[in-house]
């Protein structure tokens, strides 16, 4: 053979079949690559008449007898000419241990959950399943059926959303609990109407994503991350925002059924759960939340992404997106088992207040003032004190409504003389009537008129809704007799000022947060302080 010409001999080779196409591929066209890139010009005239490539089945048993004939038979020569063919060599793989082949995502380099990001897209996540949705079926320009599940690592958390065949895929796939390796999916900005993870990203599951189960040891990757608020810390922060607690249940409260405006009807059930700063609070749980909700109360619960309210007092509300999850195996649960054990069993609890009300209530005023000070004409309600007396009760109007014992709501009276609450879904042979009374307080230099609900009511007119309201059967004028005679006398009243709007008109609606007697020792010594200040 003349010239000076490469020559290849391709032996002892093995193929990964992850990286490189099944053996039973023909290799013609990457022979052809090979030998151009060498500087060999192959001949096809010659390449029609190769011999073709052994094709050996993935699972073939083989033994050294095959191994010798075919590298005896076949010509292991590569030259310019190209009619010479190649041999695959069949290793005995019975005789040697296979190769163990990782999953792809396993082989890749794996990268803490906060750097993903749209901008770039050669990740592999290794995360836990903290919580999963249930498949949501929805009807909209088009129909479809979606879920939704959050991942978290040691570095953060991430919400991720597959559809339609993406639920087909993945939803059975993934358990709560368990390690997965996650890679290709969508990164997009995350939609905070939706979800209250926080992270700024959140991922969409499409035909490229892949999930793998992990198979090594996992104690590194938290079971949830959690930022826990005490219960006592709750009233400090803003309303609508979302919260993270932990603490004992206290008490479950039957499956209640409510019928919004649009005639849409949700399953609610409130539960409390108190802590060791020495707090109650009320939880509303909505939904499939509700109605399968079966733990009993002394069980640590940890509730993640809840909503703060402050309608009467400060309460949390389940979001779709929230997560409940009962005895968390985590160290702060149990703290609060051991706590709850030994000292809280017996413990008194204080219930939650808006103490944004305290933080703006300056100090006592007068009403002149109130007035003066344009005080609830702003977006935000003003709250202020007044040491005041309650001079007339308006007898125009509502004085009183027959309320449902166990939500407030008004009752609706049936033809057969009960009563029916549409929120509790329950009847009752007669109402819990309460006050929704309108009186005009006055002090030494202006009066307003405030509604007074049902404790501030009491105080006031000095008997309770219901026995104001036997009167009005029994005995109307001396009714009449008790809103014109009550006890005139001085309170110390905290108010609110809203802005209303009524007939198209604005104006401020002033209510009764909280009523209180006088102290007349303390009022003596106040005033003191106050002169003592003017001097």
């Amino acid at each position: 053979m003349g010239g000076n010409k490469p020559i290849v001999t391709l032996s002892n080779f093995t193929i990964d079949e992850n990286e490189y196409p099944p053996l039973d591929v023909p290799l013609v066209g990457t022979l052809v690559d090979s030998m151009t890139s060498l500087g060999i010009e192959p001949n096809p005239a010659h390449l029609q008449s190769a011999n073709p490539p052994i094709q050996v089945q993935k699972d073939e048993q083989m033994n050294d007898a095959d191994f010798k004939d075919n590298e005896t038979s076949a010509a292991p020569q590569v030259s310019g000419y190209a009619g010479a063919s190649i041999p695959i060599v069949k290793q005995n793989l019975s005789k040697q241990e296979r190769p163990t082949s990782k999953p792809k995502a396993e082989s890749r380099a794996i990268v803490p959950l906060k750097t993903v990001t749209p901008y770039n897209n050669r990740w592999v996540i290794k995360v836990r399943v903290s919580d999963k949705s249930k498949i949501i079926h929805y009807t909209r320009k088009t129909s479809g059926k979606l879920f939704n599940v959050t991942f978290v690592d040691e570095s953060g958390e991430i919400r991720a959303t597959g559809f339609n065949e993406q639920v087909d895929n993945f939803y059975d796939k993934l358990e709560i609990g368990k390690v997965y390796y996650v890679s290709g999916a969508r990164v997009n900005t995350a939609n905070k109407q939706y979800s209250n993870i926080k992270n700024e990203f959140e991922l969409m599951f499409d035909r490229s994503t892949g999930i793998e189960p992990s198979h090594e040891d996992d104690n590194s990757i938290p079971v949830n991350n959690y930022s826990f608020v005490p219960l006592d810390a709750i009233s400090e922060l803003e309303p609508n925002s979302t919260v993270d607690v932990l603490g004992v249940l206290t008490d479950v409260q039957d499956v209640t059924s409510i019928t919004t405006k649009k005639q849409t009807q949700f399953e609610k059930r409130d539960i409390s759960i108190v802590d060791d700063t020495g707090f109650s609070i009320r939880a509303t749980l909505w939904g499939e939340k509700a109605t399968e909700f079966n733990t009993k109360p002394a069980t640590v619960i940890a509730i993640k992404g809840a909503k703060i309210n402050d309608f009467n007092g400060r309460s949390l509300s389940l979001l779709n997106s929230s997560s409940l999850i009962i005895s968390p195996d985590i160290p702060e649960s149990h703290l609060m088992s051991g706590w709850y054990d030994s000292n809280g069993k017996g413990q008194s609890f204080q219930s939650q207040v808006d103490n944004r009300a305290k933080k703006e209530e300056p100090k006592r005023i007068t009403l002149e003032t109130v007035l003066l000070e344009n005080l609830g004409h702003s977006d935000e309600p003003d709250y202020f004190s007044v040491k005041a007396m309650a001079a007339v009760i308006s007898q125009n109007g509502t004085l009183y409504y027959p309320s449902c014992p166990d939500c407030r709501k008004k009752l609706v009276q049936m033809p057969d003389t009960n009563w029916r609450c549409e929120r509790c879904n329950k009847m009752f042979e007669k109402p819990f009537y309460r006050y929704v009374l309108s009186v005009c307080l006055n002090d030494e230099t202006e009066q307003i008129w405030a509604s007074a609900f049902e404790d501030s009511g009491n105080m006031i007119v000095g008997v309770t809704a219901n026995e104001l309201a036997e009167l009005n059967e029994t005995n109307p004028e001396l009714k009449i007799r008790k809103l014109q005679e009550f006890p005139r006398l001085e309170y110390i009243f905290r108010i609110r000022a809203t802005q209303d709007i009524y007939n198209d008109v604005k104006r401020v609606r002033f209510s009764i947060v909280s009523i209180s007697k006088l102290d007349y020792a303390a009022e003596a010594h106040k005033l003191i302080n106050d002169l003592d200040m003017l001097n």
